[in-house]
């Protein structure tokens, strides 16, 4: 185990206790509304915390023609988002698990690579899909010349032990037109402040950051990138709340967009 003393993105030492949940603590910086895990999983643990039976947990072991179709149908949103970017070329996925997204982007017209810290998903998502996925971290790839158009982040970064260092890893991974696209969860929106301890996104001890659309947007700026776009996903929480009251129930997915939901999508370049 090891605890956090400073801020990630301010470099303050005064870190406040934010919320308590399954006997793991999370700590806050006020000034930059980032939250922390600490302490939280060394290195030799986390490792430990991502084999199979984690992937399976997700249902990630499911190889059936019809699961992995749906599947990777259900990444097509993630795709048209960053079409509507990057026409195509290169691609990373860091954090590729068992390689869906990898998948769908290459069906896409992406000529696709991934990265996973997990040797039984990597291989898995070379086995599926034959695709080029490394083992280990992004840092490991950035010692060459830019060479990616897009590098995706979906639901990694809040993972990932240096983030800062993953970022300007990504930064350097990217072609001069190239752009970051990243997907965590907001631990100030209403879904959070709904459920409380019960909700999804602080998902300890796996999540070892706990973001803002600004905090996010402050420590991407740190490593160099700017912000192009910023989509919040609609409530759920609203969206089950309303299910319950006649007639405004019928209109709860519109009443839902108004609400900022469990997940945030940022779109990047370098700055």
């Amino acid at each position: 185990m090891e605890s956090l003393t400073q801020c990630l993105i301010c470099g303050a030492d005064r870190l406040d206790p934010l919320i308590a949940v399954d006997g793991w603590t999370i700590v806050e910086c006020r000034a930059c509304r980032l939250g922390m895990l600490s302490p939280r999983p060394d290195d030799k643990e986390l490792s430990a915390l991502y084999q199979e039976p984690y992937f399976a947990s997700h249902g990630m072991d499911r190889d059936s023609t019809g699961e992995v179709a749906r599947r990777i149908r259900d990444q097509r949103k993630r795709v048209n988002l960053v079409k509507s970017f990057v026409r195509g070329g290169k691609l990373l996925d860091v954090g590729c698990a068992v390689g869906y997204f990898l998948a769908a982007a290459n069906r896409e017209g992406f000529a696709v690579e991934g990265v996973e810290r997990s040797v039984w998903a990597a291989e898995e998502a070379k086995r599926r899909f034959s695709v080029n996925a490394h083992v280990g971290d992004i840092d490991r790839l950035a010692d060459g010349e830019p060479r990616f158009d897009a590098v995706t982040m979906w639901h990694v970064l809040e993972h990932t032990p240096d983030a800062a260092s993953a970022l300007t890893a990504a930064r350097t991974l990217l072609r001069a037109k190239g752009k970051l696209f990243i997907e965590v969860p907001n631990y100030l929106g209403t879904d959070a402040k709904g459920y409380g301890t019960d909700w999804s996104g602080w998902d300890v001890p796996n999540h070892l950051w706990h973001f803002t659309p600004g905090s996010l947007s402050k420590l991407l700026a740190k490593c160099g990138f700017q912000v192009v776009s910023i989509k919040r996903h609609p409530s759920t929480y609203i969206r089950n709340r309303l299910k319950t009251i006649p007639v405004v129930g019928l209109f709860r997915n519109l009443v839902c967009l108004l609400y900022s939901g469990r997940d945030f999508t940022v779109v990047a370049a370098k700055a």
